[in-house]
């Protein structure tokens, strides 16, 4: 019911729209997509650039988002019992690191 395109020049996203969103944004939405029809066409100019940084910091954000909406639903599903995660805002990921000791709730590293 959606169509999303990203534009690409030299392997770095410069604009992307779906439905009424442009930019991060637009990006961001299309990578919640799991199912539809996704085609890819190359060396497709776009005239307008409304994505202003590096491909990496990008994807990392769209994935931090991910990871925040995945661990809100967890811990939305988890109850109660979550109560420790839920205080200190952890996703699953960051949850699991924080129960091994890898990171504490202040936000410092252990090193081995």
């Amino acid at each position: 019911d959606r169509e999303g395109r990203v534009y690409c020049e030299r392997g770095e996203p410069v604009h992307a729209v779906c439905g009424k969103r442009f930019g991060k944004e637009a990006f961001f939405e299309i990578l919640t997509l799991e199912e539809g029809t996704f085609l890819i066409h190359l060396n497709v100019p776009s005239k307008v650039r409304s994505i202003h940084m590096p491909a990496t910091n990008l994807v990392m954000e769209a994935m931090h988002r991910l990871d925040e909406i995945r661990g809100a639903a967890a811990l939305a599903e988890a109850g109660p019992a979550a109560s420790t995660a839920r205080r200190i805002g952890l996703t699953d990921g960051i949850k699991e690191l924080f129960e091994q000791g890898v990171i504490e709730e202040q936000g410092e590293s252990h090193r081995p």
